[in-house]
């Protein structure tokens, strides 16, 4: 049987391991969505020997904005990419 909590857990940036008889969903957030007040572009790799790496990568904001209006998005999805939120 699976334990189902209702626990977040955001790890630093780099390696991270799942502790032996663990089990894990793992969502480290849209690319260019992250939701915990870091603007920069969120993604994890997994592998199966080595474990799970975290990222956070610096992208262009400004140009990423510029578009959202230009397409006529709310500006509120434009808004947040600057605050991670």
């Amino acid at each position: 049987m699976i334990q189902v909590t209702n626990e977040m857990f955001i790890p630093p940036e780099g390696h991270w391991e799942l502790p032996e008889r663990f089990r894990a969903i793992i969502n480290p957030g849209g690319v260019g969505q992250p939701r915990d007040g870091d603007p920069r572009a969120a993604f994890m790799i997994y592998d199966t020997e080595a474990g799970f790496e975290f990222y956070r990568v610096p992208y262009a904001i400004e140009q990423t904005q510029e578009k959202i209006v230009e397409v006529g998005l709310p500006q509120y999805l434009a808004v947040r990419l600057a605050v991670g939120r």
